[in-house]
């Protein structure tokens, strides 16, 4: 399987799948409202494409991709 055709995240119990993006945002919501950092999904995503956009490996469309914007 390809790098990147694999899944981020997995769930933690039987049966192993993929999490679903239904999953991924009621834990993004559950570590939103818990106690500590104020994160939240959307921050996330922008610190991701902040990320992938100095891996010279990584095309700037796919970057730009991610967040859903015109421009980096």
């Amino acid at each position: 399987m390809a790098r990147h055709s694999r899944p981020l995240w997995w769930t933690l119990r039987r049966p192993w799948r993929p999490l679903t993006c239904d999953a991924a945002l009621m834990m993004s919501n559950r570590a939103h409202e818990a106690p500590g950092p104020n994160w939240t999904l959307h921050g996330l995503r922008h610190t991701a494409t902040f990320l992938m956009s100095d891996d010279q490996s990584m095309p700037p469309v796919h970057v730009q991709h991610i967040p859903g914007h015109k421009h980096l």
